[in-house]
């Protein structure tokens, strides 16, 4: 889902941010874990971000 794909692309993120998450809900537990299994390479992290700025990447 989405919210698996913006914590994926954190976890992808070039500064190393490690996002905290903290949830007793077990969908959000789930969703979590979806993250990790979302294949977010370099190329798919800059189209995201390109495509949420605007800004044009090299």
């Amino acid at each position: 889902g989405e919210a698996a794909v913006a914590v994926a692309w954190l976890l992808a993120h070039p500064a190393g941010i490690l996002p905290v998450m903290g949830s007793n809900r077990i969908d959000r537990i789930r969703m979590f874990g979806d993250a990790l299994k979302v294949d977010m390479d370099r190329e798919s992290w800059f189209e995201l971000y390109a495509s949420a700025t605007g800004a044009d990447v090299p």
